[in-house]
Order: structure tokens, then sequence, then C-alpha cells
């Protein structure tokens, strides 16, 4: 499980995310990062 206050003006301050969603936007994340360092010219690890 997983959590995060993503802004504390909402109602609503903490998102919980089960464990395949978080693999999900973890994934995407790294492809993310991948992509800026490409654009960034840091396109090594």
């Amino acid at each position: 499980m997983l959590s995060r206050c993503p802004d504390v003006s909402d109602e609503l301050p903490f998102e919980l995310y089960n464990e395949s969603t978080v693999k999900i936007k973890l994934v995407r994340s790294k492809e993310v990062l991948a992509w800026v360092k490409i654009q960034m010219g840091e396109d090594d690890d």
C-alpha cells in the first residue's frame, strides 16, 4: 500500500494505492524519467 498527499488544500489529502496500482505508477514514472533524461541529453543510467 502506498499513500501520498497530492495537495493539502483538498478535502481528501491522501490517496491510497494498492500494490498493482503502485507497480503501474512506478513503471510509468520510470518511463517518464527516462524520456526526460533523453530530452536533457543524459540518456545513460
